[in-house]
């Protein structure tokens, strides 16, 4: 009998949480992208769980519009998400290729594109313990690329 494992270090990503998804569809969907035919741009902010120190604080702006004679969609946001002492940077570029099915819909293929900047500050952090030496001494700062695909059918009526 053979036994054998392996080890490997395993990353969840991180989305901010949002509460206002309706104005918000370029964020979850790259293929959103120039779905409204003209340039669309939006900003959102969320402040949760106010007089709370280190409390959630959201920042989204994005902007989308047609190319190609509206058979291409470009799209572009950027995000910035403090939790505690985590503060996250995302940039994002989307592409949508735009097929028109009939007179009245479209189906849309996204690809998006994401730098996403991460920087843990534990200089600012309450420490219980202040002789822990697992702690690090300094920040903790990231840098990684995200890739996603989307797809989006819309029409006159939905």
């Amino acid at each position: 009998m053979v036994l054998s494992g392996y080890a490997s270090v395993v990353s969840g990503q991180h989305d901010a949480q949002l509460s206002m998804f309706f104005f918000n569809k370029l964020s979850y969907n790259p293929a959103y992208a120039g779905s409204k035919e003209v340039l669309t741009t939006s900003a959102i902010y969320r402040h949760q769980w106010a007089g709370i120190e280190g409390a959630p604080r959201t920042i989204i702006a994005s902007g989308h519009a047609t190319f190609m004679k509206k058979t291409g969609g470009l799209g572009v946001g950027i995000v910035s998400d403090r939790i505690g002492d985590v503060n996250t940077t995302m940039l994002d570029i989307s592409y949508a290729y735009r097929l028109r099915l009939s007179a009245t819909g479209t189906l849309s293929f996204g690809l998006k594109g994401r730098i996403e900047n991460s920087k843990t500050d534990l200089f600012q952090a309450k420490v219980l313990d202040q002789g822990d030496e697992l702690l690090p001494t300094n920040a903790i700062s990231t840098i990684k690329p995200n890739f996603g695909f989307g797809m989006y059918y819309s029409n006159s009526k939905f």
